[in-house]
């Protein structure tokens, strides 16, 4: 009949499915982003600075908006994981192994007989940026020595000058390097540890001085950057340097 309308048992099925995933999707999609929970958050601020008697309540709305702000971070980004090619597992496997070889062999063939170190515990992080991850920004000729000379000057300064309190002077050596990286654009994750090294190495590594920033640092990293150079271009999918300065 005419302007009657027909249900079904399957009909209304369809659609009371239909409204759960409505009401579903309102939910989800009710949830703040980080950028909402800080427009939120400075609303309070505002609210918390002319409101007169909201003040209290902005206060409070706007450290709670603040908390569930710093605790999204903990979430992570929802980025996914990365696999690495055999290709690429191949090519970082064999320039570390062919790097760390050969500066120990040039240790034991030239400079143990004067008692000169050549690797330290900081350049293995050293070798796999520049073999693993050739293409990052960390990784060129520039960062890799200038990182670890820089480092190492700042690390023998806080040494000698602040060395009778040891905690003060690794804590200076790590953050005093870490700001010369960033101002000398020569950022590299392992020069820190090697301006700690510095602070924290035996008697006789702290005896080189000034010299420790030339041997083992700055002629060890000119050696892995050549090492870098004739094993990363072997490969037919890898191109390094991006850039020598």
């Amino acid at each position: 009949m005419a302007g009657k309308k027909i249900s079904s048992p399957r009909l209304e099925s369809r659609r009371s499915l239909t409204a759960r995933l409505a009401r579903l999707s309102v939910v989800r999609n009710s949830r703040p982003s980080s950028q909402e929970l800080w427009s939120r958050a400075m609303e309070a601020r505002h609210c918390y600075i002319g409101c007169g008697p909201r003040a209290k309540s902005g206060k409070w709305e706007r450290l709670r908006l603040r908390l569930l702000l710093y605790l999204r971070k903990m979430r992570g980004s929802g980025a996914s994981r990365q696999m690495s090619s055999w290709d690429e597992v191949g090519w970082s496997f064999l320039g570390s192994f062919l790097g760390v070889a050969i500066l120990l062999l040039v240790q034991e063939l030239v400079l143990d007989r004067h008692d000169q170190a050549l690797v330290l515990g900081s350049f293995g992080a050293s070798v796999f940026l520049v073999f693993g991850a050739p293409h990052a920004p960390f990784s060129q000729p520039r960062n890799v020595i200038g990182s670890h000379v820089l480092s190492a000057l700042v690390g023998v300064f806080a040494q000698q000058h602040f060395g009778a309190t040891p905690w003060l002077a690794a804590a200076l050596a790590v953050s005093l390097a870490t700001a010369v990286m960033f101002l000398t654009a020569t950022m590299h994750p392992p020069g820190g540890a090697t301006a700690l090294i510095a602070v924290v190495g035996g008697p006789e590594l702290k005896s080189l001085g000034y010299w420790y920033a030339l041997m083992p640092c700055g002629f060890s990293m000119l050696l892995m950057v050549i090492l870098a150079v004739i094993i990363n271009n072997m490969s037919r999918r890898r191109h390094y340097p991006l850039y020598w300065w």
